[in-house]
């Protein structure tokens, strides 16, 4: 897309073939990739049945724990002096250690933690009571462990309605459009998990505070 921004736009995408598989209330899916050592190159589900699964308000972010005949820590923390409400939150590097300016991500259990990691989350649902209490709460994420190629999907659902499945989202894009010519603006999409077939992404502009054909 060629633009030479003067305000905002909208860059609004829909996707045929990502259909969801499930429908939760409270669960942590976990999707993990060969290679990935946090997962173990495991798919699988727990739910209330399988242990306590708990949420609460952690470091600017949500916290989701398990516990049962395994334990693990979920955590999602926006940019300093950010609140954790739905958007797409990508860059995120390690929780509690990240950037102030960047998100902060941590998936471990099982005996298992990156020293480093790198990855991306959308919170799809954030709910919350006046004392700051959880009440719903949903997100997927990617993780990647040590600066490795193999990927832990997964997602979180807390007393939610919004479903698994593969999801596409869209990245916030910025950047100065000079003085003369035309500036390359790039949007980051992203798919929430592997999809089992191809995906086909449609897209569509929309105008903020910037105008088609003359702002970009």
């Amino acid at each position: 897309m060629q633009a030479a921004l003067r305000g905002a736009l909208l860059l609004a995408i829909w996707a045929a073939g990502t259909t969801a598989h499930a429908q939760g209330a409270t669960l942590i899916y976990f999707n993990s990739q060969p290679g990935d050592y946090i997962g173990q190159g495991q798919t699988f589900t727990l739910t209330p049945a399988n242990g306590t699964i708990t949420a609460s308000s952690s470091g600017g972010g949500v916290h989701i724990g398990f516990s049962g005949s395994t334990w693990w820590n979920l955590y999602f923390v926006p940019p300093s002096g950010a609140s954790l409400t739905p958007g797409i939150y990508e860059g995120a590097t390690r929780w509690p250690f990240q950037s102030p300016t960047t998100p902060g991500l941590d998936v471990s259990g099982d005996g298992r933690g990156c020293n480093t990691l790198t990855g991306r989350f959308t919170v799809l649902e954030a709910e919350y009571a006046p004392g700051g209490q959880v009440v719903k709460f949903a997100a997927d994420y990617e993780q990647h462990c040590e600066g490795g190629t193999p990927a832990l999907f997964g997602s979180v659902r807390i007393n939610s309605s919004v479903t698994l499945g593969p999801r596409l989202s869209v990245g916030s894009a910025a950047k100065y459009e000079g003085d003369s010519g035309a500036t390359n603006l790039g949007f980051t999409i992203s798919l929430s998990s592997p999809a089992a077939g191809a995906v086909t992404v449609h897209y569509a502009t929309l105008d903020g505070t910037a105008a088609a054909g003359s702002d970009y």
